[in-house]
């Protein structure tokens, strides 16, 4: 009897398992379509401010409400609250931290002027980009998006503090 291939093994380990379809999944899709929006970020805003696309990010957040406390920039941004720590630290030219006006045990973050040049010389294109995507709907596909976008918001933001934590169901 001859010994199998691990390219045999491969192909019977293929067949037996369910093949994630990239094209009908929601998630792999909404990241096609993050990468596709972020793409022209470096060329555009990077490389003229030193920054990377979750740091603009950061500060779209922080431009849009300024004064928000670390937690509350987590929450808005979805990001990882280490990894939010470590790029307002690197954003120390553009960010400044200044005591919470209503809880002493937190900071406040806003945009120095740095900051706000670099948000107002980017804003055009990322009014622009947005345009370009955004008209290929009609206004009623556009607010029906709007409110099923915030609803899959909502529904990740629900199990991603347990996702972390908790192992995925066995099939």
């Amino acid at each position: 009897m001859q010994a199998e291939t691990s390219q045999d093994m491969s192909e019977k380990q293929r067949a037996s398992s369910a093949v994630f379809d990239t094209d009908q999944a929601i998630t792999f899709q909404i990241s096609v379509l993050s990468n596709l929006i972020a793409r022209p970020f470096y060329s555009v805003v990077g490389r003229h401010a030193g920054i990377s696309l979750n740091d603009w990010r950061l500060m779209l957040v922080i431009a849009s409400h300024p004064g928000l406390s670390q937690s509350e920039i987590v929450y808005a941004t979805g990001f990882n609250k280490s990894n939010v720590s470590r790029q307002l630290n690197s954003l120390g030219k553009y960010v400044r931290l200044e005591p919470h006006p209503n809880d002493n045990r937190k900071q406040a973050v806003y945009l120095t002027d740095a900051g706000w040049d670099i948000y107002h010389q980017s804003i055009p294109a990322l009014q622009w980009r947005q345009k370009l995507l955004t008209q290929s709907l009609p206004n009623a596909d556009l607010v029906q998006f709007q409110k099923t976008l915030t609803k899959l918001i909502s529904a990740a933001r629900d199990w991603s503090a347990t996702q972390e934590t908790t192992a995925p169901p066995e099939h």
